[in-house]
């Protein structure tokens, strides 16, 4: 009886807890489905998150007197990440590449290099 019931039960929890996690296969749905940073040489450091269908901008000078920050519906093909900003009737274009534990982002011929948050799970 003790044998079958393992032989039940085990499965079962192997496949309710390994079955939940999402595989992330494509580059781009690596970008979106996590949240990065980045601080370049200058000091000037930058926030990228997305939630939902939208996605959110946070530029700010290495002093802190200058801020910008926009946010707005974003769409993500195989080579470039889409956001059309709320209120600034403008989408903005970014050509990007993702790697393991960084993705760098392109905007009219400047790159920045962003590391991923950390998320606590």
């Amino acid at each position: 009886m003790k044998r079958m019931l393992i032989t039940i039960l085990l499965p079962t929890f192997l496949i309710l807890f390994c079955g939940c996690e999402r595989v992330i296969v494509l580059p781009q749905d690596e970008l979106v489905t996590s949240s990065w940073q980045c601080k370049n040489s200058n000091g000037t450091s930058c926030v990228l998150r997305f939630s939902d269908d939208r996605a959110y901008v946070t530029l700010e000078t290495a002093s802190g007197d200058e801020a910008v920050s926009f946010g707005g519906v974003y769409s993500v093909d195989e080579e470039r990440l889409y956001i059309t900003a709320d209120n600034m009737f403008r989408t903005y274009v970014f050509a990007y590449d993702v790697y393991p534990d960084r993705a760098v982002l392109s905007y009219m011929g400047n790159s920045l290099t962003f590391l991923k948050i950390p998320t606590s799970e």
